[in-house]
């Protein structure tokens, strides 16, 4: 599948229904428009081919801002109270599988490598 064919909209509950679906895990990134670390993952690691090409492999990518409805909705339920915020939620569950603040390229790599 193509990268965009790996992209979500819509709710926590959508998200998840659809990786249910296609057995992916959810790679989540809440975005903070005003802060810089967002727009250089933006810059830097979501457009990178390398990385959308695990994440075509592996995931299924649900991009979200916290000024949102569905964002201010993720932070409170899963405490995520800084930015931006890479996750792992197991779509079956619910669970956050694992979370970081922020990821280089290579740190990416490595770090899905788990997954």
């Amino acid at each position: 599948k193509q990268w965009y064919q790996r992209r979500v909209r819509g709710t926590l509950e959508t998200a998840k229904l659809r990786g249910k679906q296609i057995k992916k895990w959810l790679l989540v990134n809440l975005q903070d428009v005003t802060d810089f670390k967002c727009q250089t993952l933006n810059r830097d690691l979501w457009s990178s081919q390398e990385v959308r090409h695990i994440i075509s492999q592996h995931f299924l990518f649900w991009q979200l801002y916290r000024d949102s409805r569905e964002g201010e909705h993720f932070v409170q339920f899963y405490k995520c109270h800084q930015s931006p915020v890479i996750g792992i939620i197991d779509p079956r569950t619910g669970e956050l599988m694992a979370q970081w603040t922020f990821l280089t390229k290579q740190e990416f790599v490595s770090e899905m490598n788990v997954f």
